[in-house]
């Protein structure tokens, strides 16, 4: 156990973790009326910064190389990019253009690609703002997980758990489970974990993923 970090009275919603310093980003409260992300030293035990919103907050997550976190909300001007060290909003990325359910960027921290609700992924230049590409995908994925190589994501759409090619907007493979509130990819990214929230409770289901099936590997 390296650290235990009392950050709130309130409820953690969703944490991310820096990829090099001893720092975690925890968004409280959040629901319809915002929330605050709270970002801690987790080695000092001390608060670094922390930031309101009056929006929901969507999905939050540092860079791969710990430049950025990353966060998206309920609003036009849904992304922002963020100094992990300050809290302060950075100049790249301001023009609105939609809500935006969750944003990945790549790993050399040029690029960055967005999803939306209507189903549309965009490619971006970060530092200029240029879209280098737009496909169209299956609309209103939630509870999304993205594979190590981040070619692909899975997530929920409506009862259903679909795994779709972020690069074409291919849809791969999909299953029927109703009740899915959570989803991980493996490290090596050919499993896929979910939590099933069912009548009788909830449970642990894990699924093999050949980059082109699904194959659901044990009981739940």
């Amino acid at each position: 156990l390296l650290a235990v970090l009392r950050v709130s009275y309130r409820p953690i919603q969703r944490i991310a973790v820096h990829p090099s310093l001893p720092q975690v980003a925890a968004l409280i409260g959040g629901g319809f009326r915002g929330g605050q992300v709270v970002v801690w030293d987790w080695q000092e035990r001390a608060r670094v910064h922390s930031l309101e919103f009056k929006e929901q907050i969507l999905s939050l997550q540092y860079s791969p190389g710990g430049t950025y976190l990353v966060a998206t909300r309920a609003d036009f001007d849904s992304l922002v990019l963020l100094d992990p060290k300050t809290g302060r909003s950075l100049f790249y990325m301001r023009k609105g253009f939609g809500i935006v359910s969750f944003a990945v960027v790549s790993r050399n921290e040029n690029n960055l690609m967005t999803y939306q609700p209507s189903g549309m992924i965009i490619y971006w230049d970060i530092k200029s703002g240029r879209t280098l590409k737009q496909v169209q995908t299956l609309p209103d994925l939630s509870h999304v997980a993205l594979s190590p190589n981040q070619r692909f994501a899975a997530g929920s759409s409506g009862d259903r758990l679909a795994v779709v090619d972020l690069v074409t907007g291919e849809r791969i493979d999909e299953r029927q489970v109703p009740g899915l509130v959570d989803l991980a990819f493996s490290p090596e990214g050919n499993e896929l974990t979910g939590v099933v929230q069912t009548d009788a409770g909830t449970e642990l289901r894990q699924w093999y993923f050949g980059g082109r099936f699904l194959l659901q590997l044990t009981p739940p």
